[in-house]
């Protein structure tokens, strides 16, 4: 009879840095739950990821420092708690089992018939804020000059989407 086996469900390697890991003591097993992200629900493209040194965890369950940036692949139902968007539009974050999100939109669908949609929305707690705030403001985030968020789209713009672009 075997005293301790380690049993580790696994995930693809885009999820494993993201989704929330939860370890659990049945029966002489050591269980590693992996939750996947909102995100994965959805049709999606990972297309980047970034790294926010922040001081705390803000992935419960995860030491995680890294949040995806996804593009939408398709309309987010009305449903959805986590986040909204639609086509296109880029989310930093995927939501509840990962890190929470920023939804970034796209010029091409800023109108939906005579509705007018945010340029930017985020979809965080103030605790969440807090944290990668704290992250954010040793990469160049000074909180007198501007708003957190808008900061993170100008940097998830020029930093990222535009180099990757050259």
């Amino acid at each position: 009879m075997v005293d301790d086996i380690s049993v580790m469900l696994t995930c693809s390697l885009i999820h494993q840095p993201f989704g929330v890991r939860q370890r659990k003591r049945l029966n002489n097993f050591d269980l590693i739950h992996f939750q996947m992200a909102a995100i994965d629900q959805y049709k999606h493209r990972l297309i980047h990821t970034i790294e926010c040194p922040a001081d705390d965890d803000f992935v419960y369950g995860s030491p995680t420092r890294t949040i995806a940036i996804y593009e939408l692949l398709e309309d987010i139902p009305s449903s959805e708690k986590d986040f909204d968007g639609k086509t296109g539009d880029i989310l930093v974050g995927g939501g509840s089992g990962e890190a929470m999100a920023l939804r970034i939109s796209i010029p091409e669908v800023f109108v939906d018939g005579d509705e007018r949609r945010q340029v930017f929305k985020p979809f965080w707690s103030s605790a969440f804020a807090y944290k990668v705030g704290v992250g954010f403001r040793k990469i160049g985030w000074k909180p007198g000059e501007s708003d957190l968020e808008a900061w993170l789209v100008n940097y998830v713009v020029q930093e990222v989407l535009l180099k990757d672009n050259r």
